[in-house]
């Protein structure tokens, strides 16, 4: 892990691009690996409010953080992260659930389009306002981040293990789907 937290530190650190982002940038050791968090800070955010579209220099930052890892065997795990306000203004329907997988699925896709091996992503999946990095605070902006997670081996099998199939014999039969019609929510 140290051959990636120093790299990206110089790398945004030397860029003139990317420079204003480092305050951004929260790099930390967790029991699945190593965690790049890209935070938002009062008054910068890193996407626009209630989109997915990530402003240019977000897409320049998460490209650098691409780079970094591409040399890497370790998998990638992927979350966006909002903070406790209500969204409002979307599509009915939608909100910070959404709108957390949404900003983690553009992340993911700017990170492949820099050159990480799809296939390297292990998962990528939106927490809301769940685990809030303040939680003293659940709506201070620094809530509203995407982490990316260089998982250890060990992570990376259990990561493997939970979304493995379950075998035929134990699996749910479809019946219930055909049979169940439900209340209708209007």
């Amino acid at each position: 892990f140290e051959q990636v937290e120093k790299p990206l530190r110089d790398a945004v650190e030397k860029s003139p691009e990317l420079r204003e982002l480092q305050k951004h940038l929260l790099v930390d050791r967790t029991p699945e690996g190593l965690r790049i968090q890209i935070v938002d800070q009062d008054g910068q955010p890193m996407f626009p409010v209630g989109s997915a579209r990530m402003f240019e220099r977000t897409q320049k930052l998460m490209q650098q953080i691409a780079v970094t890892l591409q040399g890497l065997p370790n998998k990638i795990s992927i979350t966006g992260h909002t903070d406790s306000m209500p969204f409002r203004g979307g599509p009915r329907g939608y909100g910070n659930w959404e709108l957390s997988g949404d900003r983690a699925q553009a992340s993911r896709r700017v990170m492949v389009d820099a050159g990480l091996d799809p296939a390297r992503i292990a998962a990528v999946a939106g927490r809301a306002d769940r685990d809030p990095l303040l939680p003293e605070d659940p709506t201070s902006p620094r809530n509203r981040r995407i982490s990316i997670v260089l998982l250890r081996e060990a992570s990376e099998a259990a990561m493997h293990a939970a979304t493995t199939a379950v075998p035929a014999a134990e699996a749910p039969t479809n019946q219930l789907k055909r049979d169940w019609t439900g209340p209708r929510l209007k």
